[in-house]
């Protein structure tokens, strides 16, 4: 909610301000600016997504770790399918990497 207020506050202060001129402030939410109020919000949002595609790991119990090595998983297709061999490379060794690390702890 607070998202989507402060998206909306600035839309609506730019939108004065090419009207009519000026420069007075986007509104306030609780006495946070809209800047803030979007910031906040993303902040919680994760920086990547692997694709829906890509295998779940449901072997691993430990979700982060699995969401973490799937991640790896994904970014080093990716690389590949850009003919970016050096981090696919790189990205698979560490997919791999933790994998084997895993296996030995169990």
């Amino acid at each position: 909610m607070s998202y989507v207020f402060g998206l909306e506050a600035m839309q609506a202060a730019i939108d004065r301000w090419n009207h009519r001129g000026g420069d007075d402030p986007p509104r306030t939410h609780e006495g946070k600016s809209p800047v803030y109020l979007v910031r906040e919000a993303l902040s919680k949002c994760p920086h990547q997504n692997p694709s829906p595609q890509t295998t779940a790991l449901s072997f691993i119990s430990d979700r982060q770790l699995a969401d973490s090595i799937r991640l790896d998983i994904d970014s080093a297709t990716n690389a590949l399918h850009r003919n970016d061999f050096k981090a696919a490379t790189v990205l698979s060794g560490s997919a791999m990497e933790a994998l084997l690390l895993w296996k030995s702890w169990m």
